[in-house]
C-alpha cells in the first residue's frame, strides 16, 4: 500500500509540475490590503511609512536607520552624518535633506542598502550658485536651479589623511541605489581645498575583498555640482561596483588628479547603460589632470550606453597635462565601449578631448567617440565596432588592433597600428627625424596636418619641420598629397677653435658644433667631414692655401657619409678680393675691389668641388660665404664646381645670409679647357641624383669655360629664393659657352622670390634640354634657350626666350607669368603674358595666354588673347600647314594658312581658308582664298570663293559665292583679266542664300535659284552686256560682261544619262571662247555628249572636239574623276612629227596642239578606256618659245599630265609629246593608286633635251621620260612602246622609272639617255617581270637599271637572239608555268612587228592568225604546218602503241568479279572502262537444328538454322517399381537436347512428361523429414518451450 500511496503522490506531483506557471503564481487582492505607490524607476513603495522632519531627525542621527522606508516631510537641516545600518529606503518627496556641518550627508555601513526615491520630482525649484572650485552652494539669488528633492551642503567623511564622500559615504559591505533625486553641491576636501575623493558619492571596499562587496546602483535622479580635492567629482568607484541604468552626473569637478565625473580605482568597475555624464571638469593645479568626464586608473570602464559630453580636462597652469575630457586611461585601466556615445563637445587642453589612454586599454566594439583620441602607451582593440570620427593620436608605445575611422577623423600615429586596421582618408603625411619614421598622419585630401609633438635629440635643438626642400613648413596649408617633412636641428652648443690644429683634432674627435675663433689657413689638405657638424665661420676666413678642397663631405670609396652645416654668428664682418686675369677673386684685405661681408671659406683648387666637394652626404649653408675657389685640372684644364660640387649621392642646401662669389670652373679664356659648374654643380642620372635647394643666398661673379657659369645641374636643382646674378661663361675649343646663369640637363624649378641677372655679354643664360618650372614671384632677367618644356605659375621672364618644348605660364589668382621680351616657340604655350614679339614655329602651338604685339605663327594657335598683329603662315618647306583654331584676335590679323575659328574683333586678311569663327571686323578674302564657313558681322570684300558661312554686313564679291547665308547687300565686282582686256574674273554666284536681291555690276549668276538679281552701274558710262547660258530651252546662268570682256564659262548643269560638254552661241552655232569678247546681249545653249561619266555608264568620245571638251571637263571645272570610253579613232594631227617636234602638215592643215588632261595639282582621277581605238597626232608640247629659238619647259607632260588613282586602258596614241620632268605618251606621272594596261605608244617622247644638258647633281637633273608613263609608282601591265623616247636621266620605252611595277610588256623603239639611266623596258627604279625589248637602248641597261628583274628577254649578244623571237622561244619563256597571261600564243607567222622581226605580241593586239595542219595524238599536241608550234591540244581518242588490259578480277561465293580497264601504252590513258561480274553465290551443305549449311566452294555458313531437322535418339518405354520411376516411348535430339513423342518429331514434350512415379511400400506412409537447420519450426519449437517453462514456474509459485 505504501508503495501505491508513493506512485500515487509521483503521478500526482507529476501532473502539477506541469500546471502552468502562471497557475501557481496566482494570488488575491485580500493579501495586500495597501494602496501601492510608484516611485521613479520601476520601485512600488507602500503608501504608510516613517516620516523624517525637524523634531524627530536628531534622533536618527544618533541612532540610523533600519530596516523601514523613510519619507522626507519637510527640509531637513543635519550638522552630523545620518547612518544606514538596514535595508532603507529614503524618498526626499520634494524636500532638501542639508548637511550644516562639516560631514557626508548619508553613510552607508557595512550590510546596509540604502535607496534613494523622490516622490515629488517635480518639486519646488531650488537656487544655486557655483563658487571659483565648480561647487554648487545653496544660493536664493544663484544662477542655477534644481527641482524635487536633493541632498547637498555635504563635505565628506575624514579618513586618515583624506575626505571621503560628500553626499554618500558607502562603506566596504554596503549597498546604494539611486532611483531619483538629485545629490547636489557636495564636496570631499579639507580646508586647504585638496585631500578628497568622491564629491557626490564614495563607495569603499577593503583590500582582498570582492568588488561587488560594495555596490551603487543609479536607476534615476541626478549628481549634480558636487567637487573633490583630488579625484571623482561626482563618483568615485574603489574596488567597489557602480552600474548606471539611468540618470545624470552633471558639471561637477575634481580638482586636482581626474574624475570630474566618476573616478574608478583600485580594480572597481564602472557600468553606464544610459543616462549622461556632462559639463564635468577635471581641472586646476600644476599636475596631470585626467578624464573630465571619466578617469579610470586601474580599474574597468563599460559603456553600454548613454552620453559623456562637454567634459573637460583642464590644467591651467601647464595646459599640456590636461587630458581625456571625456575618458581617462591609466595604469591598468580598461575601457570597453560597446554602446553610446563620447561628443566631440568634450575637450582636453593637452590632448586626448575625448578619451585618453596611458597604458590602458580600449575595448573598440561599439558607440561613437566623435572628439579627439589620444593613446599614449595604451591598446585599441577589441571587434572595431566603434565609430571614430574625431582626431586620433596613437601616441609612443601606443598600438591600434581595431577601430572604424570615418573619413572626418583623422589618425597621428607615433606607435603601431596593426595591417588590418583600415585608416582614414586618402592622404599620409610622415614625419621623419633623423633618417628614421618619427611619425605617420593619415588623413583626408584637403585637410591640414596636425604638428607631431616635438623630436628630441642629443646636443641639438629642436628646430621646426621642413619640406623635402629644406623649407619650414606651414602647418596651415591644406594638404592634397601624399607628404614627407623632416625634423630640423640646430646645434646647442660650440667649441672655440683657433688654429687647424685645432680644428682638425675638434672634427677628428666628432664634435657637433665648431667655431672658428681666429682666421684659420690649411696647409694638410683638406677637411674631411664623415659625420654631421655644423661650423660658426663667426665672421672668420677659413682659407685654403693647397691645391685641394677647402672640405671634402663623406667618401664615395668607403662609403662614409657626412654632413656639414655652415653658420655665421658674425656676418656683418668685412673681407675684401680682387679678380685675377682668370676672374678668380683672390683673398686682398687691403686693396680688393669686391667686399663680401661674414665668414669666408676660399683658395681651394680641385678637379671637383673647388670650395666643397660633397661626395657622399650634405651640405647645408645656413651663412658664411664661398669665395674665390676654384675646380681647375692643371693637366687638362678642365673642371666641376668652383665653390660648390654636388655628387648623384649628395645634397646641398642654401639659405639666406649665405653665398658663393667669384668662382670659378675649367680655363677661363677662349679656346681654354671645358668647364661646368662655376658657382655649383650637381651630378644626375638614369639611377641617382645631385639635390640643390636655394631657398635664399646669392650666387655672384662666377665663371665656368663652358656651361654653367653660375649652376650646372645634371641632377636636381630647385631654387626657391635667392639670386644668381652676374654669372657668364666663356667658349672652350670645342663648342660655343652656354648657360651663363644656370646650364642644365637634369630636373630644375625656379621659385618663390628668386631672381637670376646676368650680363649682356650675348651668352645665353639659362640653357638646358629638361623641363624648367618658374613660379611664385621668381624674376628671370636673362635670356633662355630651352629645349624642354617650361612651366610657369607666375613670375616674371624679361630675357629673350627660344624653346624646342612647351611653354605653360599662368594668368590670374595663383599668379601671371609676364614674358617681357620675345618669346620663339617650338612647342606649346599655354597662358602667361606675352609683352614681346612671339614667333611660334611650325611644331609649335599656341593654347592659351595674353599677346601684347606680334604673333608670327608657322603652327598652331588653339588659344590665346591676341592684342596685337598675328601673322600666320606655313614656312617654307614644312611639312605642317599653319592654322588658327580657336582664340580671341583683338588685332589686325594676316591668315595664308587656314581659320578654323575664333573671335576676331580686329581686320582680318585672308590669303589661305576660313572655316569657322567669328569676325566683328571687316574681312578681305583674296583671291586663291576660300571661306568655308564662320559668323562674319561686317563688310566682307571676296577676291577668292565663299562656300559657306552666315555673313551679316555687306559683302562684296570680286571673286566666286557657291554657298552661304548673306543676310546684307551681296555687290558682285568682276573685272577683265590682263588690265582691262581678258576674261571676267570674279564676281561669280553659284549658290547660297540671299535675303536681299544681288547687285551686279559685273559678274555671273548661275543656276535658277539664284536668278533675283539685278544690273546695277557704278558709273555710267560703263557698258553692260549679259550673255545668258540656257539649258534646255530655260536660263541656267546669267553674266554680265564689260566692254572687250570675255566671256568665262560656267560648268553646265547635271543631265540624267548625259555629260556637258561645253556651251555654243545660239545664234550661230560657235562655241563659246573664253579668249573672245562680246559686245552685244547674246546667249548661249548647252551641249552634252551620251552617257552620264560615271564607271559604269562613261561620257562617249568620238571627236578631236569631244576629246578637248572632255579636257575642258577636266582641268577647266575639275570634274577629275569623270569616266570616258572612246567610240572611234579620233584624228587629231593628221601629219607627221620628227625628233624634234617639228611638224609637217598634211594639205591645208595647220598643227592642233593639246595641254594634257589633268596636271600635277589637279590630277585625273576616273577610268578611261580607249576601246581599242587610237588618238593620231597627239600632239603635246610643253615648251615656251622665245624669239623663235629658246624656250623653257614644264613637267608632267603626256596625254595625261598626272593620274592619281585612275585606270587607263585599251588605248593606242601616235604624235609628239614633250617636257622637263615626267614625260609620257600616255601619262607624264602616275601614283601609285594607278593602273596603265592595254595601252600601246607610238608618239616620238622628249624631256628636256635641248635646253637642260646632264649635270651631276642628282637635285638638279631632269628626269623620268618613258614610252608609256614617265614616272609609274602603280602598276603598268600589258603595254607596248613604238615610238622614240629620248631623255637625260631615268628614259625608259615603257616608263622613265618609278617605285611601281611594269609586267608583261614590249618595247621595240630607240631609247636614248644623253646622261644615265636609260632602259629598254624602264629607266631607273621599281619591278620588272615577264617583259622583253628588242629596241635600241642607249646610256644605259637593255631591261633596267635600279630594279628588281624577273623573266625578261631583251635582244642582243647577251641576250636572244631574232630566231628566239621569231620561232616562239622567247614567248615560250614568258608564259612559262603562269595559267593566266596577256600574251597572244596564236599562229605567228603572219605576224610582223613594228621593226619587221616576227616577235610576240599581246592578244589585246590582235596581229595574230590561226594555226593549221598537223594531228594530234594522245600524247603530242598537234604541230602548226606553217610555223612548226605545236597548238591546240592532244587528242585524248587518237592512240597510237598498243593497249593493254589492268584491273581483271574473278567472281567469288560473295564478291563481284570485273573483265578490266583498257589502257593506252603510250600516253597511260583509260581507253575503254571493263564490265562487272557478278558473284556466283554459296553451294552445297546442309542446315540442322542447331546451325546453317557449309559451302562446299567455300566452306563458310551461309543460309539459316532448319529448325525441323533433329538428330533423334530414341528411349524405349520403362514401368516403375516401389523407389524407382519409370518412363514412357520417347525421342531425345543429340544436338538440340529437346524431348518428342514420336520419331518424326512433330510433338514436342519435356523432359517431366517422361517420367512414370515410383510406387512407394503399401504399409507405411510418406517418411516424416526432420527438421534441419534454420527452419521455421525450431523458433516456434523455442518459443513453446520458454512458454511451457513460464507456465510451470507460475503454477509452481502459485501453489506455494
Amino acid at each position: 500500500m505504501r508503495k501505491r500511496i508513493i506512485a500515487t503522490l509521483m503521478a500526482l506531483c507529476m501532473a502539477l509540475s506541469l500546471l502552468p506557471v502562471q497557475v501557481l503564481a496566482t494570488y488575491t487582492e485580500e493579501e495586500d490590503t495597501g494602496v501601492a505607490m510608484q516611485l521613479g524607476g520601476g520601485i512600488y513603495l507602500p503608501a504608510t511609512g516613517t516620516e523624517l522632519n525637524k523634531s524627530n531627525i536628531g534622533d536618527y542621527v544618533a541612532n540610523g536607520l533600519g530596516n523601514g522606508v523613510y519619507t522626507l516631510a519637510e527640509d531637513v537641516s543635519i550638522s552630523s552624518t545620518l547612518k544606514v545600518t538596514g535595508e532603507v529606503t529614503l524618498d526626499l518627496n520634494g524636500y532638501m535633506l542639508r548637511m550644516t556641518g562639516s560631514a557626508s550627508v548619508l553613510t552607508v555601513e557595512s550590510g546596509g542598502h540604502l535607496t534613494i526615491a523622490d516622490s515629488r520630482p517635480d518639486a519646488e525649484e531650488r537656487r544655486f550658485a557655483p563658487d571659483g572650485d565648480g561647487l554648487w552652494v545653496l544660493d536664493a539669488t544663484g544662477e542655477k536651479s534644481v527641482t524635487g528633492g536633493i541632498i547637498t551642503g555635504g563635505t565628506g567623511t575624514l579618513g586618515q589623511w583624506y575626505f571621503y564622500g560628500g553626499g554618500v559615504y558607502v562603506n566596504s559591505g554596503g549597498h546604494l541605489t539611486m532611483e531619483g533625486g538629485s545629490i547636489v553641491g557636495c564636496s570631499a576636501y579639507g580646508a586647504n581645498g585638496i585631500y578628497g575623493d568622491g564629491g557626490g558619492v564614495f563607495l569603499k571596499s577593503n583590500y582582498g575583498e570582492s568588488i561587488d562587496r560594495t555596490t551603487f546602483t543609479m536607476n534615476g535622479g541626478s549628481i549634480i555640482g558636487c567637487t573633490a580635492g583630488s579625484l571623482g567629482g561626482g563618483v568615485v568607484v574603489a574596488r567597489s561596483t557602480f552600474t548606471m541604468n539611468k540618470g545624470s552626473i552633471l558639471s561637477c569637478t575634481a580638482k586636482e588628479s581626474g574624475g570630474g565625473g566618476v573616478d574608478v580605482q583600485n580594480g572597481g568597475s564602472f557600468t553606464m547603460k544610459d543616462g549622461v555624464i556632462s559639463d564635468c571638469v577635471s581641472r586646476g593645479g600644476e599636475t596631470w589632470k585626467f578624464g573630465g568626464g571619466v578617469y579610470v586608473e586601474n580599474g574597468s570602464f563599460t559603456m553600454d550606453g548613454g552620453r559623456i559630453t562637454a567634459c573637460r580636462a583642464d590644467n591651467t597652469s601647464d595646459p599640456k597635462y590636461g587630458r581625456g575630457g571625456g575618458v581617462a586611461l591609466s595604469g591598468q585601466g580598461v575601457f570597453e565601449l560597446n554602446a553610446g556615445t563620447i561628443d566631440a563637445s568634450c575637450t582636453a587642453t593637452g590632448a586626448g578631448g575625448a578619451v585618453y589612454s596611458t597604458g590602458g586599454t580600449l575595448c573598440a566594439n561599439g558607440g561613437t567617440i566623435a572628439g579627439g583620441v589620444m593613446n599614449s602607451y595604451g591598446t585599441i582593440t577589441g571587434s572595431g565596432g566603434t565609430r571614430f570620427s574625431g582626431s586620433v593620436t596613437n601616441d609612443e608605445g601606443g598600438s591600434i588592433k581595431s577601430g572604424t575611422f570615418e573619413e572626418t577623423s583623422d589618425v597621428l600615429n607615433y606607435g603601431t597600428i596593426d595591417p588590418g586596421v583600415k585608416l582614414p582618408g586618402e592622404i599620409t603625411v610622415t614625419y621623419m627625424a633623423d633618417g628614421a619614421m618619427y611619425a605617420q598622419h593619415f588623413l583626408k585630401k584637403g585637410a591640414m596636418t596636425r604638428q607631431p609633438n616635438d623630436p628630441a635629440k642629443n646636443g641639438y635643438a629642436f628646430d621646426g619641420w621642413c619640406t623635402s626642400d629644406g623649407e619650414a613648413y606651414d602647418f596651415s596649408t591644406e594638404v592634397t598629397d601624399n607628404l614627407t617633412l623632416t625634423a630640423k636641428w640646430r646645434v646647442a652648443r660650440f667649441r672655440d677653435v683657433y688654429t687647424e690644429k685645432t680644428l682638425r683634432e675638434a672634427l677628428t674627435q666628432k664634435t657637433v658644433g665648431i667655431r672658428l675663433a681666429d682666421n684659420i689657413k690649411l696647409t694638410q689638405g683638406p677637411l674631411k667631414i664623415t659625420y654631421e657638424v655644423t661650423l660658426d665661420l663667426n665672421g672668420k676666413v677659413l682659407e685654403q692655401s693647397g691645391a685641394d678642397s677647402v672640405f671634402v663631405i663623406g667618401s664615395e670609396k668607403t662609403k662614409e657619409r657626412g654632413k656639414l652645416t655652415v653658420v655665421d654668428s658674425r656676418p656683418a664682418a668685412a673681407h675684401r678680393f680682387t679678380p685675377n686675369a682668370a676672374q678668380l677673386w683672390v683673398l686682398d684685405e687691403t686693396g680688393g675691389t669686391e667686399t663680401v661681408n661674414g665668414g669666408i671659406i676660399t683658395g681651394g683648387s680641385a678637379n671637383c668641388g673647388g670650395g666643397v666637394n660633397v661626395e657622399n652626404g650634405t651640405l647645408v649653408m645656413e651663412g658664411g660665404s664661398i669665395v674665390g675657389c676654384q675646380a681647375l685640372n692643371g693637366q687638362t684644364g678642365s673642371g666641376s664646381g668652383g665653390g660648390v660640387h654636388v655628387s648623384d649621392q649628395s645634397s646641398f642646401e642654401m639659405y639666406d645670409g649665405a653665398g658663393i662669389y667669384g668662382c670659378t670652373a675649367g680655363t677661363i679664356q677662349i679656346g681654354g679647357g671645358s668647364g661646368s659648374g662655376g658657382g655649383v654643380v650637381t651630378d644626375g642620372g638614369e639611377d641617382a641624383n645631385g639635390t640643390f635647394f636655394m631657398h635664399g643666398g646669392t650666387i655672384e661673379g662666377c665663371m665656368s669655360g663652358g656651361i654653367g657659369g653660375g649652376v650646372s645641374n645634371d641632377g636636381v636643382f630647385v631654387m626657391k629664393g635667392g639670386s644668381i646674378r652676374s654669372c657668364s661663361v666663356v667658349s672652350t675649343g670645342s663648342e660655343e659657352g652656354r648657360g651663363g646663369s644656370i646650364h642644365f640637363s637634369g630636373s630644375t624649378t625656379i621659385s618663390g622670390k628668386a631672381e637670376i641677372s646676368a650680363p649682356n655679354n650675348g651668352k645665353l643664360h639659362i640653357v638646358g634640354r629638361k623641363t624648367l618650372t618658374i613660379s611664385g614671384d621668381a624674376e628671370i632677367k636673362a635670356s633662355m634657350d630651352l629645349e624642354g618644356d617650361l612651366y610657369a605659375d607666375g613670375g616674371t621672364i624679361s630675357g629673350e626666350v627660344a624653346t624646342m618644348g612647351d611653354i605653360t605660364g599662368s594668368e590670374g589668382a595663383t599668379g601671371t607669368t609676364t614674358f617681357t621680351k620675345a618669346v620663339e616657340s617650338s612647342g606649346t604655350i599655354e597662358n602667361g603674358v606675352f609683352e614681346g614679339e612671339v614667333t611660334n614655329k611650325e611644331s609649335g602651338t599656341i593654347k592659351g595666354g595674353t599677346f601684347k604685339k606680334k604673333v608670327a605663327n608657322e603652327g598652331t594657335i588653339e588659344g590665346g588673347t591676341f592684342e596685337g598683329t598675328v601673322r600666320s603662315r606655313t614656312s617654307y618647306g614644312a611639312e605642317k600647314a599653319a592654322v588658327i583654331r580657336d582664340g580671341t584676335f583683338n588685332g589686325h590679323v594676316e591668315s595664308y594658312s587656314s581659320i578654323e575659328n575664333g573671335v576676331f574683333a580686329g581686320e582680318v586678311e585672308s590669303e589661305g581658308t576660313i572655316s569657322g569663327g567669328t569676325f566683328t571686323g571687316t574681312v578681305m578674302n583674296k583671291v586663291g582664298s576660300t571661306i568655308e564657313g564662320g559668323t562674319f558681322e561686317k563688310k566682307v570684300a571676296n577676291e577668292g570663293t565663299i562656300e559657306n558661312g552666315v555673313f551679316k554686313g555687306e559683302v562684296t564679291n570680286r571673286g566666286t559665292i557657291t554657298g552661304g547665308a548673306f543676310k546684307g547687300v551681296v555687290t558682285c565686282e568682276g573685272h577683265p583679266s590682263n588690265g582691262g582686256n581678258g576674261s571676267l574674273v570674279g564676281g561669280t554666284v553659284i549658290g547660297g542664300s540671299f535675303d536681299q536681291t544681288i547687285q551686279v555690276i559685273y559678274g555671273t549668276i548661275i543656276g535658277e535659284a539664284y536668278s533675283d538679281w539685278e544690273k546695277t552701274r557704278r558709273y555710267n558710262w560703263q557698258k553692260q552686256y549679259v550673255l545668258t547660258y540656257q539649258a534646255d530651252g530655260e536660263a541656267y546662268a546669267w553674266q554680265v560682261l564689260g566692254d572687250g570682256f570675255f566671256p568665262v564659262i560656267p560648268q553646265g548643269p547635271k543631265k540624267e544619262g548625259r555629260t556637258f560638254l561645253n556651251w555654243f552661241y545660239e545664234d550661230d552655232g560657235e562655241m563659246v571662247d573664253e579668249g573672245l569678247p562680246i559686245n552685244d546681249n547674246r546667249t548661249a545653249v548647252a551641249r552634252y555628249t551620251a552617257g552620264s561619266g560615271t564607271e559604269q555608264d562613261p561620257c562617249r568620245i568620238g571627236s578631236e572636239e569631244e576629246l578637248a571638251l572632255f579636257r575642258v571637263q577636266v582641268n577647266r571645272f575639275g570634274r577629275t574623276d569623270l569616266c570616258a570610253v572612246l567610240t572611234s579613232d579620233i584624228v587629231i594631227n593628221s601629219g607627221t612629227f620628227d625628233a624634234d617636234g617639228r611638224y609637217t602638215p598634211a594639205a591645208g592643215e595647220t598643227v592642233s596642239r593639246m595641254n594634257p588632261i589633268g596636271s600635277e595639282t589637279q590630277p585625273y582621277t576616273g577610268t578611261f578606256d580607249g576601246g581599242g581605238y587610237t588618238i593620231r597626232g597627239l600632239c603635246v608640247s610643253k615648251r615656251s618659245y622665245y624669239n623663235g629659238e629658246s624656250y623653257s619647259e614644264s613637267n608632267h607632260a603626256g596625254l595625261f599630265g598626272k593620274l592619281s588613282g585612275a585606270t587607263v586602258k585599251n588605248l593606242t596614241v601616235t604624235g609628239y609629246v614633250d617636257g622637263r620632268f615626267y614625260v609620257g605618251g600616255i601619262a607624264g606621272y602616275a601614283d601609285d593608286t594607278t593602273k596603265l594596261l592595254n595601252c600601246r605608244n607610238e608618239c616620238i617622247v622628249v624631256s628636256g633635251q635641248s635646253t637642260y644638258p646632264y649635270v651631276s647633281d642628282p637635285e638638279s637633273v631632269i628626269r623620268y621620260a618613258g614610252g608609256i608613263v614617265g614616272y609609274n609608282a602603280g602598276s603598268v601591265t600589258a603595254c607596248c612602246n613604238a615610238g622614240t623616247v629620248t631623255g637625260i636621266d631615268s628614259v625608259g620605252g615603257i616608263t622613265g622609272g618609278g617605285l611601281g611595277t611594269v609586267s608583261d610588256c614590249y618595247n621595240v623603239g630607240a631609247v636614248t639617255a644623253s646622261g644615265q639611266n636609260a632602259g629598254g623596258i624602264a629607266g631607273n627604279g621599281g619591278t620588272v617581270s615577264y617583259s622583253y625589248n628588242v629596241g635600241t637602248v642607249t646610256g644605259g641597261a637593255e631591261i633596267a637599271n635600279n630594279a628588281a628583274v624577273n623573266d625578261c628577254c631583251f635582244l642582243g649578244a647577251a641576250g636572244q637572239t631574232a630566231g628566239a623571237f621569231a620561232d616562239g622561244t622567247v614567248l615560250a619563256a614568258l608564259v612559262a608555268g603562269r595559267g593566266q597571261h596577256p600574251w597572244d600564243t596564236e599562229c605567228v607567222s603572219k605576224r610582223l612587228s613594228d621593226s619587221g622581226m616576227r616577235l610576240p605580241v599581246l592578244v589585246w593586239q590582235k596581229l595574230s592568225a590561226a594555226h593549221e595542219g598537223g594531228t594530234a595524238t594522245c600524247s603530242e599536241k598537234a604541230v602548226c604546218t606553217l610555223c612548226g608550234h605545236a597548238y591546240g591540244g592532244k587528242d585524248a581518242g587518237n592512240h597510237v602503241g598498243g593497249t593493254e588490259v589492268k584491273n581483271a578480277r574473278k567472281a567469288s561465293c560473295t564478291g563481284d568479279g570485273y573483265t578490266g580497264d583498257t589502257y593506252c601504252k603510250t600516253c597511260g590513258d583509260k581507253v575503254q572502262s571493263g564490265t562487272v561480274l557478278k558473284a556466283t553465290g554459296h553451294t552445297g551443305g546442309t542446315a540442322t537444328c542447331t546451325s546453317a549449311a557449309v559451302c562446299r566452294v567455300c566452306g563458310q555458313t551461309y543460309g539459316d538454322k532448319d529448325a525441323g531437322n533433329h538428330d533423334l535418339k530414341h528411349a524405349a518405354a520403362k514401368g516403375p517399381g516401389f523407389y524407382a520411376e519409370g518412363n514412357i516411348e520417347y525421342w531425345q535430339c543429340r544436338d538440340c537436347g529437346k524431348y518428342f513423342a514420336d520419331a518424326k518429331a512433330a510433338k514436342e514434350i519435356t523432359r517431366a512428361d517422361t517420367v512414370i512415379p515410383a510406387m512407394g511400400r503399401p504399409d507405411r506412409g510418406e517418411p516424416v523429414k526432420a527438421p534441419g537447420t534454420g527452419d521455421a519450426g525450431i523458433a516456434l519449437y523455442g518459443v513453446t518451450a520458454l512458454l511451457s517453462l513460464t507456465g510451470c514456474a507460475w503454477l509452481r509459485r502459485k501453489k506455494k
